[in-house]
């Protein structure tokens, strides 16, 4: 009986420490007042005030290079080397590939075989003319001396027509060998690949011992000093975009870094009822901020003021793909989803959740949470940025 009685009073004790446990961890908004002042978190807060600011348009795109070239092989052959590689720097000018043309190189040993043997039979024309010049000469004097009759002159100047004749072949056919050889020596010459621009190697097409196509890519060059992005853009602002115009370029990839970019070009697109305008930025990468083929947000900044809602980036709070602040209500901190403009410095646009005259709580965010028990200890001025 005792033994059972021990039982009873453990089992009491239990549901006693859990329903303590329960009380204490329930919504503090169920809790009451009687909480005494000391056990308030203190926050900073500061109101959400309707503003003046620059009126500005966001849009995301891929960002690409300006300049970018592909090296292909003018020859078919084999690829003797390939000088860099992926992430290598390659100044403009410099060799990047070598290729080995057999027809070309078979094509040269015909040729010059081909002057050799031209250049000899130059010379032997040469010889026949000479030798027919002396024999009209010859034949010129009998014929003064009555010693020979006109039919062996005009022979002998047939003769030396038809040897100059052949000399002035001989020479034209070793001046095309010549010209062959010179035009091989061209073509031999392409065989060496040289980058059109400096820049980085971001794409390698072939490998040394490859046997290629004329025409076959080998090497791709970016330069990424300059980058540009391009997308498209409808709406009420999207005709104010225009060229010249500067933008913010960031992106979650380079988190924390910004860029400047310039509005180079707007054309605009029909699209149905609606009007579509096509925007170009090229992006100052001199710093290595951004990456080929990174997603990235430009904020353009329009020639425009608008009434908006701003306040201190860092009273917002993002956990899974959800944006809220605390607004304070009495002593207790409310939790409250919001929806997010255009980042402005160290405050951020609020489109959606908050209206002009809240108060939002801006620091001790870790400790927070929904309905905790908060005293003000100070409050911040929203800062000027109207005109």
């Amino acid at each position: 009986m005792r033994r059972f009685s021990w039982l009873i009073a453990v089992v009491f004790l239990t549901a006693l420490m859990a329903t303590g446990y329960w009380f204490l961890n329930m919504n503090p908004q169920a809790l009451p007042n009687w909480r005494s002042s000391n056990d308030a978190i203190a926050v900073t807060i500061t109101p959400v005030r309707r503003r003046s600011a620059p009126l500005t348009v966001r849009f995301t795109g891929e960002l690409s290079p300006v300049r970018e070239a592909t090296i292909i092989s003018r020859l078919a052959g084999k690829v003797t080397d390939v000088r860099f590689n992926i992430g290598d720097s390659v100044p403009a000018g410099a060799i990047v590939a070598n290729i080995h043309s057999g027809s070309v190189a078979e094509r040269m040993t015909e040729v010059q075989a081909a002057i050799v043997a031209a250049r000899k039979d130059v010379g032997l024309k040469a010889e026949i003319v000479a030798e027919a010049e002396k024999q009209l000469t010859k034949s010129r004097e009998l014929h003064q001396q009555d010693l020979i009759a006109r039919r062996d002159v005009a022979q002998a100047e047939t003769v030396m027509e038809t040897a100059r004749a052949q000399a002035e072949l001989a020479r034209a056919n070793l001046a095309q060998q010549e010209a062959m050889l010179e035009q091989l020596h061209t073509l031999q010459g392409l065989a060496r690949l040289l980058a059109p621009i400096g820049g980085v190697v971001t794409g390698r097409w072939a490998e040394p011992g490859a046997t290629i196509a004329a025409s076959a890519p080998i090497l791709t060059i970016a330069n990424l000093q300059t980058l540009k992005m391009i997308a498209k853009m409808s709406g009420v602002h999207g005709s104010d975009v225009r060229k010249g115009l500067k933008a913010g370029i960031s992106s979650l990839e380079a988190a924390g870094a910004i860029s400047q970019g310039t509005v180079v070009r707007v054309d605009s697109l029909k699209a149905g009822e609606g009007s579509i305008s096509e925007i170009e930025i090229h992006v100052d990468n001199t710093q290595g901020i951004f990456r080929q083929g990174m997603t990235a947000t430009a904020v353009i900044s329009l020639e425009q003021w608008a009434k908006i809602l701003l306040i201190p980036r860092s009273a917002v709070v993002s956990a899974r793909d959800q944006d809220y602040v605390y607004k304070l209500a009495g002593n207790r901190a409310v939790r409250q989803e919001i929806g997010l403009g255009n980042q402005r410095g160290e405050e951020i646009e609020i489109k959606t959740g908050l209206k002009d005259g809240d108060a939002v709580i801006t620091d001790q965010l870790s400790l927070l949470k929904a309905g905790s028990l908060v005293r003000v200890s100070a409050a911040k001025a929203p800062p000027s940025i109207g005109k």
